[in-house]
């Protein structure tokens, strides 16, 4: 197949809790700036996500564990395109950074 593209992935995160409380997600790309994640939301490449527990203002809140499901949708390109059998090996790696 050589580049050609098999499908492709989306990463989704489901029913987090910071500390155990419930959380709702929220997301920024410059680490400064957050704003809420809407239900389905793909996680975009580079964006940093985490939980804020409440109030106003989308910052994260300071947590000492963190839990969420992923959530992992895949497409895989339709039959007619595909000239042979693939193996499909394909990873994803997720950075956890402390703010």
């Amino acid at each position: 197949m050589n580049d050609h593209k098999l499908g492709m992935y989306n990463l989704t995160m489901e029913n987090a809790l910071a500390d155990g409380a419930v959380a709702r997600l929220v997301e920024s790309v410059d680490s400064t700036t957050w704003f809420p994640v809407s239900e389905g939301q793909a996680w975009q490449p580079t964006w940093m996500r985490t939980a804020n527990a409440s109030g106003p203002d989308y910052a994260p809140v300071a947590m000492q564990t963190f839990e969420a499901d992923m959530v992992v949708a895949t497409t895989i390109a339709q039959l007619r395109n595909l000239a042979a059998e693939v193996s499909l090996d394909g990873s994803a790696t997720l950075d956890i950074v402390y703010l």
